[in-house]
């Protein structure tokens, strides 16, 4: 399964902040990937729609031709519910703008150790973008192979227009 917010109001909000917690997937190692919608219902995913940059315990990676952004990545095990799995803050700025490409900041947290391994949490940060002067209706969170496990939150905060 995947976690998608699509109720976006230009009548009412400029901007949307979601909370994130307690995600985690259903196979090991996966990257955790998001993409928008221009009409609520089907996500963006060609293969130069995004641009993207991610900070990730002292490594980068970018790229400017993507199918989708990161918002986490897994390399050694599993997002783990006893730690709360997946933690994250996603800005999405003035999604109804036509003018400009959409613009999204997050920055997330993890522990996926076992309490044995000595390893502190990981964290990151970074933004992207879609590469396309029109609004967008949505933002899908999605695992790279496999689902999101049951029980994943999001809760949304609207930002008024001022």
């Amino acid at each position: 399964s995947t976690l998608s917010f699509t109720a976006m109001d230009s009548s009412k909000y400029k901007s949307y902040l979601l909370l994130l917690y307690n995600l985690t997937t259903s196979t090991h190692n996966q990257t955790i990937r998001m993409q928008t919608t221009a009409n609520g219902s089907s996500f963006d995913s060609g293969s130069t729609d995004y641009g993207y940059r991610f900070n990730y315990n002292g490594g980068t990676l970018s790229a400017f031709n993507d199918a989708y952004g990161i918002l986490a990545l897994n390399s050694g095990g599993q997002y783990r519910a006893t730690a709360g799995g997946l933690k994250a803050t996603i800005l999405i700025l003035d999604p109804h703008n036509t003018g400009t490409e959409s613009s999204i900041m997050f920055q997330f947290m993890n522990f996926w150790g076992n309490m044995n391994d000595n390893r502190p949490p990981d964290a990151g940060d970074g933004c992207f973008i879609r590469k396309s002067q029109a609004a967008i209706q949505g933002l899908q969170i999605f695992a790279g192979s496999g689902n999101i496990r049951a029980g994943a939150k999001m809760t949304a905060y609207g930002i008024t227009n001022s």
